[in-house]
């Protein structure tokens, strides 16, 4: 079968696609078609699962047709799409592999419990995700509560932005109401932190992203004690655990 290539999600990991060594997934050969996910409409069939007008996502490569065997498709992972109930480009974002990963990650890997916070940097995809997830949690889940904290941000003013749109419209659309729990610039301390391997609160002090840290951590203090089986009462411990453990180092 042929497919045309309509639209393609440019990922963060296509970087780490091309790096040689063991990973999740082979690395991209030299001269090989680079991997991508894509949307694709099937212009050529003889496969009888797929009919020509059919409209599909999966790994189409970074190529105008893509066309493939019985084997080919089943690598791709390829799946049928309906742009009636979605419009196309939310089959490679909020319906795609960042949504799943959201999705599944969240669910079936975090198992949330009464009171979350929810981390939502200032990439697009990532605000798609975190309403996405807000909203499952509303529908399926009845939570009704959520801290918000805005990551890898420059100025508190882009972090207030982001807040107050995701808010507001989880407010309009869910009846949910948000609240504001901080954010964490994106200095170069912390960026040196990671580089390195260590908390930027250690490493680095003095900075504004410490001392975000720090703030975020006496507001989580604050929060009424939910007791220990729940996330609210693990993220209260775990503070209070690295209180004990900072001063005794000092």
């Amino acid at each position: 079968m042929v497919i045309g290539t309509l639209m393609l999600s440019l990922d963060p990991a296509m970087r780490g696609w091309m790096n040689e060594g063991t990973s999740y997934i082979a690395p991209v050969g030299l001269g090989e078609v680079m991997r991508a996910g894509g949307v694709g409409r099937v212009i050529a069939s003889r496969n009888p699962h797929w009919a020509v007008g059919d409209y599909v996502s999966g790994l189409l490569g970074v190529q105008q047709y893509c066309a493939l065997d019985a084997a080919g498709v089943r690598a791709a992972g390829l799946a049928r799409v309906d742009p009636g109930l979605a419009p196309l480009p939310a089959w490679l974002n909020v319906l795609g592999m960042p949504g799943m990963t959201g999705y599944f990650g969240l669910l079936e890997v975090g198992q949330p419990r009464l009171g979350e916070t929810v981390v939502v940097s200032g990439a697009a995809e990532a605000i798609t995700e975190a309403y996405a997830l807000i909203k499952r949690l509303t529908w399926d889940f009845a939570r009704r509560r959520f801290h918000v904290l805005v990551n890898r941000v420059r100025t508190a003013e882009q972090a207030e932005a982001i807040f107050g749109n995701l808010d507001s419209t989880a407010e309009r659309y869910l009846g949910v109401k948000l609240s504001w729990l901080g954010f964490i610039p994106d200095d170069d301390a912390m960026r040196k932190a990671t580089r390195v391997n260590q908390a930027v609160v250690s490493a680095f002090p003095d900075s504004p992203s410490a001392a975000a840290l720090r703030g975020v951590a006496e507001s989580v203090m604050q929060w009424p004690y939910a007791g220990e089986d729940c996330l609210d009462g693990f993220v209260q411990r775990l503070v209070q655990a690295s209180r004990i453990a900072s001063l005794s180092a000092s």
